[in-house]
């Protein structure tokens, strides 16, 4: 049963692998170390989720702020930030939706909690990068001269 658990975590793992020049939570790793740690392997494995989430989310949220100051460089920097915050919004939304939709299909209790929580890994890693993308293109025509 560990090894079936394990081999999950490392799919969702290798799922939410790392972009940044400061390394997130080793997921893989805090998986590995807990799958036979005396106590809950469930809980155990909520921490590590939640570990890595926790990390992906302040990278969204200094990529958004960074994104929005960004928008500066545009021509019509209000219209740009409100595009930008509605984007970032319809993601919220999607994010929670899919979360829902897999704790409809496993349960949402337990192990069954892992593919929501993975969900909102992917996700959260997956619009930083997007946030990230973003920026560069913004700083890249501000240098380039382009509104």
């Amino acid at each position: 049963m560990k090894h079936y658990l394990c081999s999950i975590g490392a799919a969702l793992a290798l799922a939410a692998a790392p972009v940044w020049a400061q390394q997130p939570p080793d997921l893989q790793a805090c998986i590995d170390r807990t799958a036979d740690a005396p106590g809950s392997v469930v809980q155990a494995f909520h921490a590590c989720y939640d570990e890595s989430t926790g990390y992906w989310d302040k990278q969204l949220n200094d990529r958004y702020q960074k994104a929005r100051a960004g928008c500066n460089a545009a021509a019509k920097p209000d219209e740009c930030r409100q595009k930008l915050r509605h984007a970032e919004r319809l993601w919220m939304q999607y994010r929670d939706a899919m979360s829902a939709a897999f704790d409809q299909v496993s349960s949402g209790a337990g192990m069954g909690a892992m593919p929501a929580r993975g969900t909102v890994l992917r996700a959260t890693r997956h619009q930083a990068e997007e946030l990230d993308f973003f920026i560069r293109q913004a700083e890249s025509f501000k240098e380039a001269g382009q509104p």
